[in-house]
Formats: C-alpha cells, sequence, structure tokens
C-alpha cells in the first residue's frame, strides 16, 4: 500500500495525552511479543497452515482455531498490565474527538511531498532509522501523527499558492527534497517528474478546501481556540 495522509482535528490536551499511551502500550505490546515470539510464531504457523489447509478442501473452515488470545499466552500480572493500558489508550482516544476530514485525503506522490514538509518543520524530534538507511531521519517513536501549529497551516498555504496561478514556482523550490529525510531516495528517484506534473494541478483544488475548512471548521487559526482543537497530520508511510 502506498503511502497517505489523513487529516484531522482533534482535542489538543487528550491528543497528546493519547500519543504518550499508545507510544507506551506498543512498546509493551512488543516486550510482551519478544519474551513469547516463539509462543505467537508457532501459533501463527499453525494458524496460517490450518488455512491453507480449508482453503484446499482438506478441512472446514469452522475447523480452524483462531489465534491464540494474549491472556492465554502472558501471565495474569501481564495481561491484568495489558488491559489496563489498552483501556486506557481506548478512553484517551474517544477523548481527543478524532474528527477525519476526508475532503483533505492526500494520496500517492503528494503524501510524501507533504510529509517531508512537516518533518523538515520538526526536525527535533527526527532520530536516525534503526534499519540500514541510517543516513535518513524519521519521526522518534515512529510517531506519524503531527499537530500543525498556525505558523505550519500559514507557510503550507503560501507554498501551495506560489506553485499556482500564471507564474508558479518550480515544485521542488516550494517544497524541497531533504535528502536525509525519510521519503528522501524515493522523491528524488523516481517521483520528481510525477510531482513536477501533479502538485501544480492537485494545489489549487486542496488549497481551496484547506482555506474552507480554516474559515468553517476550524475557525481563526491564529487565536486561542485552534490550540484548543486544532489540525492533525495522520501520516501512513
Amino acid at each position: 500500500m502506498g503511502s497517505s495522509i489523513y487529516w484531522c482535528r482533534v482535542d489538543a490536551e487528550s491528543f497528546k495525552k493519547y500519543l504518550k499511551a499508545d507510544d507506551k502500550f506498543d512498546k509493551l505490546e512488543q516486550q510482551l511479543y519478544e519474551k513469547y515470539q516463539a509462543t505467537f510464531d508457532a501459533d501463527m504457523d499453525r494458524f496460517n497452515r490450518e488455512m491453507e489447509e480449508a482453503e484446499e478442501g482438506k478441512r472446514s473452515f469452522k475447523s480452524v482455531k483462531d489465534e491464540l488470545p494474549i491472556y492465554k499466552v502472558v501471565s495474569p500480572a501481564e495481561f491484568d498490565k495489558w488491559f489496563a493500558l489498552m483501556r486506557k489508550v481506548n478512553s484517551l482516544k474517544a477523548t481527543s474527538c478524532i474528527d477525519r476530514l476526508p475532503h483533505l485525503y492526500t494520496g500517492s506522490s503528494r503524501s510524501k511531498v507533504f510529509a517531508q514538509w512537516i518533518l523538515n518543520r520538526r526536525r527535533r524530534n527526527l532520530v536516525k532509522c534503526k534499519d540500514g538507511r541510517r543516513w535518513e531521519l524519521r519521526p522518534k517513536n515512529e510517531e506519524w501523527r503531527i499537530i500543525l501549529t498556525t505558523a505550519d497551516i500559514n507557510d503550507l498555504i503560501k507554498r501551495l499558492e506560489s506553485v499556482c496561478g500564471k507564474n508558479p514556482v518550480d515544485v521542488h523550490k516550494a517544497f524541497p527534497i531533504y535528502k536525509d529525510i525519510i521519503f528522501g531516495d524515493s522523491r528524488k528517484k523516481f517521483l520528481y517528474k510525477q510531482e513536477c506534473e501533479d502538485i501544480p494541478r492537485f494545489a489549487p483544488r486542496f488549497l481551496e478546501m484547506l482555506k474552507f475548512t480554516i474559515k468553517h471548521i476550524l475557525g481563526d487559526v491564529a487565536g486561542p481556540g485552534y490550540r484548543h482543537n486544532p489540525l492533525v497530520m495522520d501520516i501512513y508511510p
């Protein structure tokens, strides 16, 4: 699946707490998986084997046993900790009032352009990749959900406006390629021409929708109300 960006309006205070709790929950699940990896992997192999047999007609689908639930693998104390944290994450997610704005959805090469743009504005929150591409930077804790400030929105509008009109600037002057930030290689090697053709066609409509969102949904982005209910870029790399 290609990269994409969902734009949302959130309750800032609850959303920040939700991100911290969700990161803690992800780390706990990773720890539990590593501790019981052999058990989980063996059961997954068993499940896949039974599904293949069912698809080949060697057994009924009803006879395929579900994957082992976590409470049958971990200790009761570990499960209680996992369950309590999961409930906290779900509660904070609900109070975050995450309201997706489908008219701003961004896919294809456009998402890479916008992702690089916002990541460059968050360099203090970036770390080196853990895999072989250590020269590239990506968000700390793999946190791709980014709250936009008033300055972010104004900067994005300015850049979008610059690629529209009768005398548009070059796409890569408005949205530079940052070779050290994730997506850098793919933007440079594969998407340069596509971006140059696609972004100018896409920008006017997106700009119109963004200004509509500011006027009718977000309100005054320079006012105190926006700090409580800001816009978020939810990036799926």
